[in-house]
């Protein structure tokens, strides 16, 4: 009994009923509808509402939230069937929503926290929204962004496949660590990418010597597929199925439009992404996680600084004698 509670999978799906800007189209929500289907995991569609709306004189604005949320998803026709939630935080500032989130997440062992952004914006800025913003700064759990402008739906009932891209940095190693564990357990398949690249002078100038060219080129991908049989054993160990994708010869910088191709040609469902540290914007995520949540053009699951934040080693305690509750000689 104790093991088939341990072995339940939750998704915690953050709404806001009222905010159109951040509603994701049908199809963003049937691949999140059917990556639950396939990990037989629960969806846990859930609005966070701040206690100045329970204040006295306000319309039971509680019951118009649990109303709200229920027509809400109620409207994409794919969770007729799930129960919502509407819970109060303890004060109305954004970070006591974010941690009554995150608290209700944890309550409930959640695997992840899916929720949408704002899309872009006139001046072609990621608009996350302040809240999206403080989830993804401070959640121990990744974050799937479903995105606005999705185009495509997978198979239903197929494994669907995620594409992480890496350049086999330490916080990327310890990213894909985490995310092996969790496709496990919600069943997912994984393409692990890397590019590599010509190198390119601060001027923008490329190297042209041939020799150097080639020489440079053979040692990245010597490189590259040496450290890819390391992780792919990682994830054959864990149970995971997973495949190395090597894009060689490449010129210039990886960019967002660039990934976001190939992510389409490809045929993956979803990117997984890591952060570095806070506080959130485009040097903090990334220029191209940062362009891919930008276009919205397909989901998006990327782990927050908190997620990678190391364990620190529990402090020994000093030797000392062990003394009985006060008042026992």
């Amino acid at each position: 009994m104790k093991n088939n509670k341990k072995n339940k999978k939750y998704v915690v799906w953050a709404i806001d009923a009222n905010d159109k800007k951040t509603r994701p189209n049908s199809k963003a929500v049937e691949n999140l509808r059917n990556l639950i289907k396939g990990a037989s995991a629960t969806l846990l569609p859930v609005q966070v509402l701040p206690p100045s709306d329970q204040e006295a004189g306000i319309v039971d604005n509680f019951n118009l939230a649990k109303r709200s949320i229920e027509i809400f998803v109620e409207n994409y026709n794919f969770f007729k069937t799930v129960k919502t939630q509407v819970v109060v935080s303890d004060a109305d500032s954004r970070s006591s929503m974010v941690q009554c989130l995150l608290n209700y997440a944890q309550e409930k062992r959640a695997d992840l926290i899916a929720l949408s952004t704002h899309g872009r914006s006139t001046l072609g800025r990621v608009m996350f929204g302040s809240f999206a913003e403080n989830v993804l700064q401070k959640s121990p759990y990744p974050v799937f962004f479903l995105g606005r402008n999705v185009k495509t739906v997978r198979r239903v009932n197929a494994r669907p496949v995620a594409l992480f891209p890496t350049d086999f940095a330490e916080h990327s190693h310890l990213a894909f660590r985490k995310f092996l564990k969790q496709a496990k357990k919600l069943n997912i398949e994984v393409a692990l990418l890397h590019f590599a690249s010509l190198p390119v002078l601060h001027d923008g100038v490329y190297v042209q010597s041939a020799a150097f060219t080639s020489k440079y080129l053979a040692e990245q991908i010597r490189s590259a597929k040496n450290k890819a049989k390391i992780w792919l054993k990682e994830a054959e160990k864990e149970g995971v199925k997973a495949r190395f994708i090597l894009k060689d010869g490449w010129v210039g910088l990886l960019t967002g439009d660039i990934l976001l191709k190939f992510a389409t040609q490809a045929k993956v469902d979803f990117i997984v992404m890591a952060s570095k540290s806070a506080p959130i914007n485009r040097l903090w995520l990334g220029s191209v996680a940062y362009d891919i949540l930008r276009a919205g053009k397909i989901p998006v699951w990327i782990y927050g600084p908190k997620t990678l934040e190391k364990k620190k080693p529990a402090a020994r305690a000093k030797n000392r004698k062990t003394r009985g509750p006060r008042g026992v000689i």
